[in-house]
């Protein structure tokens, strides 16, 4: 299996087309188009489905991709004088405490915690070998990707109004209210599990504000008469503003919605498996979700 056709279609995949993929490694489209067919040849599947725009794995090369980052991680650790330093990413939408945990724990260890970035971002950095380990919200299921759940996060509703004397109310009380949430970007895995939950409870989805509006949300209820949904993570920069305005706060009941917080790694980085136990539990141990 030739490196240069494996290397070839770890960048069209991470790029999303061969002409950026192209401008990366500093070739033209001919050659890296030949290395993808050359490819496809001998694994005897397509590794992608072609569309105008961009180049989209098919389930084959979404299987085939952790094997081929792999291979490129351990061929280019042949010509390292040392070993890769650890490197690390964390959702922005996390506690501060998880990220002074990771960062703490990464620099202990020579490596670097790169800048912050959304869950759909830093899966696709880690699946690509640009990252070794990264905090996301989950739940996780990729080909080639193992871990382990940090803790799990719930919903508040806010309001200009006071929605309930109880300390939490059901998903199914918010049945026929116009819902909105701070500017999460969800990753994809999550947001197909928040809209399950969501839809059997009878609720629509909440539509997504802007950071303009999140900075006069209270004139914004009042005006509008909605309910704000946002995690209970209190100590997340927004949230932490959002939680100073004058609303009314009752938690959602986690039974009927969460989404979990994870740390996440590539599977064939066997020698890296320990190491990121220890760190999964440092952040369990001293910076709970929620």
């Amino acid at each position: 299996m030739d490196i240069p056709n494996l290397r070839a279609f770890v960048t069209v995949s991470r790029e999303g087309g061969v002409g950026r993929a192209a401008e990366s490694l500093g070739l033209t489209s001919s050659p890296i188009s030949r290395s993808i067919r050359e490819l496809e040849r001998e694994m005897g599947f397509s590794l992608f489905a072609r569309n105008y725009h961009t180049m989209d794995l098919t389930e084959e090369g979404h299987k085939f991709l952790p094997r081929a980052v792999d291979v490129l991680l351990r061929f280019d650790d042949l010509s390292r004088e040392h070993p890769r330093a650890l490197r690390a990413g964390c959702t922005p939408w996390t506690s501060r405490r998880h990220h002074e945990y990771l960062t703490e724990f990464v620099t202990a260890a020579g490596g670097k915690v790169e800048n912050d970035d959304d869950s759909i971002v830093l899966m696709h950095r880690v699946t690509h070998g640009e990252l070794d380990t990264a905090i996301v919200y989950g739940p996780i299921d990729e080909p080639g990707i193992s871990s382990e759940v940090l803790g799990t996060t719930g919903m508040l509703v806010r309001s200009t109004t006071k929605l309930s004397d109880r300390s939490t109310i059901r998903l199914a009380d918010l049945a026929g209210q116009k819902l909105v949430s701070m500017p999460y970007t969800y990753a994809p895995w999550v947001k197909r599990v928040l809209s399950e939950q969501y839809g059997r409870a009878g609720v629509g989805f909440p539509e997504t504000l802007s950071f303009g509006d999140v900075m006069t949300i209270e004139a914004r209820l009042h005006r509008t008469g909605e309910l704000l949904i946002m995690t209970t993570a209190t100590d997340v920069p927004l949230n932490d503003f959002v939680s100073r305005v004058d609303l009314h706060t009752v938690e959602i009941d986690r039974a009927d919605i969460s989404s979990e917080l994870a740390l996440v790694w590539r599977t064939a980085e066997c020698a890296r498996r320990d190491q990121m136990l220890e760190l999964a539990a440092g952040l369990r141990g001293d910076a709970h979700a929620g």
